[in-house]
């Protein structure tokens, strides 16, 4: 089918324009840049069934209180491994700011990190730069730190591709790698801490962590029921510490007792850390 009209007009597209299938929504989505009235850019999307009738663009949407910040490119995927999610890498502009005073453009650039579960509506707990321009004088120029389409699996590691240099002759590409779902993680240092999951339901009988200690750090965990009561043979104290760095590392508790008998109940999970990170836990 060829068309000579174009698909989509209602948009800024002369930044990085991305349409990809959506598996969750089972069309193609399409994340462009808008302006809003006072010329702040913004990250709006589109469904289309078919690549060519696309429905009217939804924009992002934003927690009470989280800043509007200019996004001039957006970088968004489905997650790998957990495409329930989505993950986007903004570039945020600040346009007021001038670092080197030779060069004749205002403005300054890092990528942020976001989510959503579904598109849409985006989870900006992480305000903090993601990826700042660095030692390299020339990031702390105009639109640098855009983050390229897509990423690269390997075993290990997510690469994401960062343009900078922006407008000097060395403008290049820049991988950073970082732990697979390492992007962010719940943190203890040397003295002990504590947090619990929201309650959960899931199915499976193995939890499995995604976790760094040092050699004198640990993770351990307990299980608790609907009224917040530690569960028999699922409790700290039945657990040897788990110590390393593994993307899937088991938790195992003295008894062998499993999880296949608590599928479909509402459970939390309480982690006591010390001198560690856990980035991602699961149950399979």
């Amino acid at each position: 089918m060829k068309q000579q009209e174009p698909i989509m007009t209602n948009g800024a597209f002369d930044s990085q324009n991305i349409a990809f299938w959506d598996a969750n929504r089972s069309m193609y989505r399409c994340y462009n840049r808008y302006f809003t009235p006072d010329k702040i850019q913004g990250v709006q999307s589109a469904l289309s069934a078919n690549f060519v009738d696309w429905e009217p663009q939804q924009l992002n949407r934003y927690a009470e209180g989280v800043p509007f910040e200019h996004f001039y490119t957006n970088a968004t995927i489905l997650c790998p491994q957990a495409e329930h999610m989505y993950v986007s890498f903004p570039m945020r502009f600040i346009e007021s700011r001038k670092k080197v005073a030779e060069h004749p453009y205002n403005g300054l650039s890092d990528a942020v990190f976001m989510t959503s579960r579904d598109g849409v509506n985006w989870d900006r707990t992480f305000l903090e730069g993601w990826i700042r321009p660095g030692l390299d004088r020339r990031n702390w120029t105009d639109r640098n730190m855009a983050t390229a389409y897509g990423c690269v699996e390997s075993d290990t590691e997510l690469s994401f591709y960062l343009t900078e240099n922006y407008r000097w002759q060395t403008a290049h590409l820049h991988r950073y790698a970082v732990r697979k779902h390492g992007f962010a993680s719940v943190h203890a240092g040397y003295e002990e801490g504590e947090f619990t999951t929201r309650p959960v339901r899931f199915t499976g009988s193995r939890l499995f962590l995604n976790y760094s200690t040092s050699v004198a750090g640990s993770i351990r965990a307990e299980v608790l029921d609907e009224q917040d009561r530690t569960i028999e043979n699922l409790s700290f104290a039945d657990m040897e510490p788990l110590y390393g760095d593994e993307l899937q590392g088991e938790v195992t508790w003295k008894s062998g007792a499993g999880l296949g008998a608590l599928e479909g109940r509402c459970v939390r999970f309480r982690f006591r850390l010390k001198d560690a990170d856990l980035f991602v836990m699961q149950v399979k």
